[in-house]
Parts: C-alpha cells; sequence; structure tokens
C-alpha cells in the first residue's frame, strides 16, 4: 500500500452557513424596541406632569401643564398693576351709583331723615324734608300741615314751601337757631300752631331733626301729655341729641316751659 497518496476530504465550494437572522424578526425587534422607549418616555411626562399637578392620581398628559400654564398666566394677569387699578376704579363706580341710586330713591320716594310719629293722627317729626318725601308724608299720615323751623330763604325752604302749596297744605315757619336757643316769644309761636287742633295732623322739622325739632316735640310732650323734663331728654337722646355744654340754652328753655306748662286733656 505504499506509494497510494491519500487525498483529504474534498471542500465543499458552498460551505453551510449558520442560519441568518430572518428579516421579518429583525423588524418585529426594532419595532418592540421603539415602543418600549415611546412608553418609557410617555412614563416619564406622566411622572413629571404627575408631579407637575401636585400629586393629582387621574393625568391627561400635556392638558394638567397647560391647565397650570393658564391660570399662572390669569394671576398674573390679575396681579399686574394696571389691571389690579382698572377693577378697583370699576368696583369704586359700581358703589358710587349704588350710593346714588339710593339717595335718590329717599329723596324723591322716601321718608324725611329722623322720622317719627310723636301722637298718631297728631303730630310728626323729621329733618329736612324734600318736596317729593313732603308728597309721601302728606299721602301716607294725612299731614295738612308743615311747620318749619328753618330759615324760610334757602333753596331747600323756597322748594318745600312751593311743595305744599302744590299739595294744598298749610305751611307755617318760625325760625330757630341751629342750636335750639329760643326766646319765649318764638317758643310761643311754636307751641301755638303744636296744640292747634285744626293744624293736626301736623309735621314739624328742622335740618337734622335732633335740636330744634326735639325742643319743639318736647315742649307738645310738657304741655299735652305731661312729660318730664327727664323724659324729654331720653327721647331726644334716641334721636341723635348729644347732651352737651352747648345745649344748656336748650335745657333752659325745656325748663322753663316745664314751670309754666299748661297741660292740654
Amino acid at each position: 500500500m505504499a506509494g497510494i497518496m491519500t487525498r483529504p476530504p474534498p471542500t465543499p465550494s458552498n460551505p453551510p452557513s449558520t442560519p441568518a437572522a430572518s428579516p421579518m424578526r429583525s423588524r418585529r425587534t426594532t419595532c418592540s424596541g421603539s415602543r418600549l422607549a415611546a412608553a418609557s418616555d410617555m412614563g416619564e411626562h406622566r411622572r413629571g406632569a404627575a408631579r407637575a399637578c401636585n400629586g393629582r392620581t387621574r393625568l391627561r398628559g400635556v392638558n394638567c401643564e397647560l391647565r397650570i400654564d393658564r391660570r399662572s398666566l390669569a394671576r398674573a394677569a390679575w396681579a399686574r398693576p394696571g389691571r389690579a387699578i382698572g377693577v378697583g376704579l370699576a368696583l369704586l363706580g359700581v358703589a358710587a351709583l349704588g350710593v346714588g341710586a339710593a339717595r335718590l330713591w329717599r329723596e324723591h320716594f322716601g321718608l324725611p331723615k329722623r322720622f317719627g310719629v310723636v301722637e298718631a293722627g297728631r303730630l310728626y317729626r323729621c329733618g329736612e324734608v324734600t318736596p317729593g318725601q313732603l308728597e309721601r308724608v302728606a299721602r301716607e299720615y294725612r299731614v295738612r300741615t308743615v311747620l318749619s323751623l328753618l330759615d324760610p330763604a334757602v333753596p331747600e325752604s323756597v322748594a318745600e314751601r312751593q311743595a305744599a302749596e302744590r299739595l294744598g297744605l298749610r305751611w307755617v315757619n318760625v325760625r330757630l337757631p341751629g342750636d335750639g336757643a329760643s326766646t319765649p316769644e318764638q317758643r310761643e309761636q311754636v307751641k301755638a300752631v303744636l296744640l292747634d287742633e285744626a293744624a293736626a295732623p301736623l309735621l314739624v322739622h328742622c335740618a337734622a331733626g335732633v335740636n330744634r325739632t326735639g325742643l319743639a316735640v318736647g315742649m307738645y310732650r310738657l304741655h299735652r301729655q305731661g312729660w318730664t323734663i327727664e323724659q324729654v331728654l331720653e327721647e331726644m337722646r334716641s334721636y341723635d341729641f348729644e347732651d352737651l355744654p352747648k345745649h344748656q340754652a336748650l335745657r333752659a328753655a325745656l325748663a322753663a316751659e316745664a314751670v309754666s306748662r299748661r297741660p292740654t286733656p
């Protein structure tokens, strides 16, 4: 067997190769990786939105952040000095209109300030009265006479007198000082009107309805109803009378009337 050459086994021209990855499988792998990355990004985004929404459990992604941005912008807009001043001026304007409307209604349709019933069907009291208020008092309380203790020449008194004439009322004026001081002659004129049966129902008033009106009503209480000075002063205080040293003349007038009073049945 010597001399016989042994040939190596032939090498195949196309050696078998290892199986290659399928194209379809490669695409699936790439797609799955993209989805995982997107899901990871979305999860991180939602976790960030959750922190921005102060830990809310139900999230809607970007919408929550957008709501926060809108609210922040709204707060910033209202915080602008110019806007705040404009809103403040608008509110002041509305308040002023409300006050003006209330005052207009009171002057034309309401009762006078410090209006009160001294004796129903006989005597009523108040502060300064406008034509509209006088019309209401005359209609609701059947007032026939108005006794004004103000200066008859001031425009308010002129308008009141004209309104009384238009309404068919008797208008009487006895001017007294603002602090309630008076002379015996002035007080006699006031009492002559207050105690006149033909004048009732009667409305007596001054500007505020406190000092001069309080003196007139006090004389009525003393002479017709037998009140004491303390009772008169107590009623005056209920109408905002301030018992101060400057009102000594008023107290002296009441004391003089208490001495000379002549109760009327």
